[in-house]
């Protein structure tokens, strides 16, 4: 946005340049020299003395009129144009590439709540047959490797449910970064 607004400027220079210009400068000094000696008595002058007696001034009028450099001026014009169009298709880029970017995180978030609710109903099916592994080892029904089997099977549903709540939430946080939103 800032590089959009320099180029404006610059246009706005390059049309400044067809139209004459007045300036109008001055300048007053004066300075201090151990070596300057009043006339009188030969002794060295003192600073109070001095500004008054070493003072300079100038006054300076100019007025520049374009006559003879139109073309260039016709030129820096096209040029600034030129920069100023370049200057505002890069930012309609950047802002499509960042509306494709938001719109790819959102897919992306709706796909992980997808495969997280998945998620959780298997694991609660794992846990009902969990429970009644549990139930059958007491009696003895099912084999020891048949028990760990369905608890690995568990754990297994548990962490990646987990992995895909984390991999949500983090992308909720990129479409907070893209929106411009912080939680």
């Amino acid at each position: 946005q800032l590089q959009i607004e320099m180029y404006q400027k610059e246009l706005s220079i390059a049309y400044g340049k067809r139209y004459p210009l007045f300036s109008l400068g001055g300048y007053v000094g004066t300075g201090y020299s151990d070596q300057i000696r009043d006339l009188a008595n030969g002794n060295i002058m003192p600073f109070n003395q001095q500004l008054g007696y070493a003072s300079t001034s100038s006054l300076q009028a100019v007025l520049r009129i374009p006559i003879f450099n139109n073309w260039r001026i016709q030129e820096e014009i096209a040029h600034a144009n030129i920069a100023l169009s370049r200057s505002l298709n890069s930012h309609d880029r950047v802002i499509q590439g960042l509306h494709q970017k938001l719109s790819s995180s959102l897919a992306e978030v709706q796909s992980y709540l997808k495969k997280a609710q998945a998620l959780q109903q298997e694991v609660e099916a794992v846990q009902g047959i969990f429970k009644n592994a549990q139930e059958q080892i007491q009696v003895g029904s099912i084999t020891a490797l048949d028990y760990n089997r369905i608890k690995n099977k568990l754990s297994q549903a548990e962490s990646e449910l987990l992995q895909t709540k984390i991999s949500y939430l983090f992308s909720l946080k990129i479409v907070d970064y893209y929106r411009g939103i912080s939680r």
